[in-house]
């Protein structure tokens, strides 16, 4: 009998320090929520219109243009830079085609402007994601 939930539920592997990631409100309550649904339908919304996309090229180019182009996505999903430095993900969106448009997320979704991003030391946050 195998049946799936709704919810991720985070395991606690190691006790939280509470010095370099901050106090959480709600411990595993707050983080075990499930994403809002207008969340859910966006993130449906941009894998149908990429889906769209690949079909289109399939049909034009080939299906190694296509599989050329869903192999660069997931390389360049995958890059990013050590922690507490912004990562800007300038390849996905050029292989995405999000870089000519200017959107809500890009002028006001800054994660580095949150007044709840703990503010950590580069040095610090290495050691933690190192385990040292």
């Amino acid at each position: 009998m195998s049946f799936e939930l709704d919810l991720a539920l985070p395991v606690l592997k190691e006790p939280v320090d509470q010095m370099r990631e901050g106090l959480k409100a709600g411990g595993f309550r707050s983080e075990a929520v499930a994403p809002h649904p207008v969340q859910a339908f966006q993130a449906t919304r941009k894998e149908a219109e990429f889906q769209a996309r690949l079909d289109t090229i399939a049909k034009l180019y080939g299906i190694a243009a296509a599989m050329r182009l869903k192999t660069e996505r997931d390389i360049l999903s995958r890059v990013c830079r050590a922690p507490g430095l912004p990562s800007s993900m300038v390849g996905l969106e050029t292989v995405l085609g999000t870089d000519e448009t200017i959107e809500f997320e890009d002028v006001l979704n800054d994660p580095q402007e949150r007044p709840d991003m703990p503010l950590i030391p580069v040095h610090e946050r290495m050691e933690a994601r190192l385990g040292l």
